[in-house]
């Protein structure tokens, strides 16, 4: 599967022992079942999520399974980038938060778009949730309980 082999990648920034159940969290949050939808990255017009400018080392794959996605995000420089990441609107809606699975750090994305600093080799998991009109739910708490918001 994709996101094993992202955490791999990044083991160094986010250590399989300590983060490994964090990702089996993301995916029963997702709903992983015949529904679930993989977007690799090598196929970027078909992904709900897309750097701006495209590039050979900068990747970005996505599960989706209804109203719910998962994207996996990778900066495979030797550099910090300050990149963007185009939202499909349909999927992802206009406005809402991207939460990292790992360090529960939020982001907030609006105008379809949403802006990141990646470190060297950095691999992120994020939980995307779309902003309805209402307040936005705060993930990090229900992360820390094992739970996560229907």
């Amino acid at each position: 599967m994709k996101i094993y082999a992202t955490i791999l990648m990044s083991s160094e920034i986010y250590p399989l022992d300590k983060y490994l159940h964090l990702v089996f969290m993301a995916q029963d949050w997702l709903g992983w079942n015949e529904k679930t939808v993989f977007h690799p990255y090598w196929l970027p017009a078909d992904s709900p999520v897309r750097f701006a400018k495209q590039t050979p080392r900068l990747l970005a794959s996505a599960y989706t399974n209804g109203e719910r996605y998962l994207a996996i995000i990778v900066n495979d420089t030797p550099e910090t980038v300050k990149t963007s990441l185009n939202l499909d609107e349909p999927v992802c809606g206009k406005s809402g938060k991207a939460v990292n699975v790992f360090n529960q750090h939020q982001f907030i994305y609006s105008g379809g778009r949403l802006e990141l600093d990646m470190q060297p080799r950095e691999a992120l998991l994020h939980k995307f949730i779309k902003q309805y009109g209402v307040p936005l739910i705060s993930l990090a708490s229900d992360i820390t309980k094992h739970r996560f918001p229907i």
